[in-house]
């Protein structure tokens, strides 16, 4: 009895943990493929929009309209993305003093084509990703999206950690 109870333990671990593995990984790629599906570019903020370059080389999110609670959106923002290298808030209005304030005027055309969304999801080559109202599962699915979009923090070197 302990000697089949060891084969079908070895078993298990030479078939059934790569399996597990393997099944478990791609369910996550599914889900990465799905969701760059429905981020496909809507629109652009071209260079000639985008005259500071406030826009190119950041993943951002602008908000069009004030969240309901500003504080505790601004926390949530915190929590996921204050370690992502080059991501930003913008707004278009004076909403809090940690989000930078978009020139009067600036990118007026696309705020004006948006308005009736809360948030625009643009890329750091300054893509429309995604539109969002300002439900929480918008926001949630924003959250999840933007993450996405986030490019990979590159290693500069290869090398055995220590």
């Amino acid at each position: 009895m302990s000697r089949q109870f060891a084969w079908s333990v070895i078993l298990l671990m030479l078939v059934g943990v790569p399996i597990g593995t393997w099944y478990y990984l791609q369910k996550g790629v599914e889900y990465r493929m799905s969701e760059l599906a429905v981020l496909t570019p809507k629109d652009s903020i071209t260079t000639s929009m985008d005259t500071m370059g406030i826009v190119k080389g950041h993943t951002s999110i602008i908000l069009l309209k004030s969240p309901g609670n500003t504080d505790e959106f601004m926390k949530l923002m915190d929590v996921y993305f204050k370690e992502a290298p080059r991501f930003q808030l913008l707004t278009v209005d004076t909403i809090n003093d940690q989000l930078r304030v978009l020139p009067e005027g600036y990118i007026s055309n696309i705020v004006d084509k948006y308005k009736d969304y809360a948030y625009l999801l643009v890329d750091e080559d300054g893509m429309i990703r995604n539109t969002y109202k300002s439900d929480t599962t918008d926001i949630q699915r924003m959250i999840e999206q933007t993450a996405i979009v986030l490019p990979l923090k590159k290693d500069s070197k290869i090398g055995f950690k220590k």
